[in-house]
């Protein structure tokens, strides 16, 4: 599994120091083994049970590493926005059990990512160029069909326009 993740880095990016997380459903050995193998550090998230919360505790100070920079902000704080937009954009429920049924599901919401990006980048300012994918549905994309009757013909439009209510 790593490897395939590393796989779809640039090759330029290789070479920076890497940081894999998982929760507890991609957490094994092999998986930590394999980062420790490869010196790429890692972080699994999963329930905090009490036998757990006693095993952090009895850490020594020293283990510790700051999480939020001088700024106020976390060092790849992005990624886990990527993370949720693509819950957002259709990634959160997958409609089949095995990967591979699920491929055109997850190239389709990748799709619907980058064009929501690119819209922000290109067409979009102030608020709505930093919204969320939810916030852009109910604020851009389902204004389209307001105000028009539903069965007068579509004038023909020179370009395009994106209103925000």
């Amino acid at each position: 599994m790593l490897g395939l993740a590393l796989a779809q880095l640039p090759a330029a990016e290789l070479d920076r120091e890497i940081l894999a997380r998982t929760d507890i459903g991609g957490q094994t050995h092999q998986f930590t083994r394999d980062c420790r193998e490869a010196n790429i550090g890692f972080s699994v998230g999963y329930e905090l049970t009490e036998t757990v919360r006693a095993a952090i505790l009895d850490l020594p100070e020293s283990s510790w590493v700051q999480a939020i920079n001088a700024d106020g902000d976390r060092d790849g704080a992005w990624v886990e926005d990527s993370i949720r937009a693509g819950k957002d954009t259709g990634m959160r429920n997958l409609p089949h059990h095995a990967f591979e049924h699920n491929q055109t599901w997850l190239e389709t919401s990748l799709m619907a990512q980058d064009l929501l990006t690119w819209t922000k980048l290109i067409r979009l300012d102030g608020e709505l160029a930093r919204a969320e994918p939810k916030r852009l549905r109910q604020r851009a994309l389902h204004i389209a069909a307001k105000g028009r009757p539903s069965r007068a013909p579509h004038p023909p439009q020179a370009r395009s326009r994106l209103a925000v209510v």
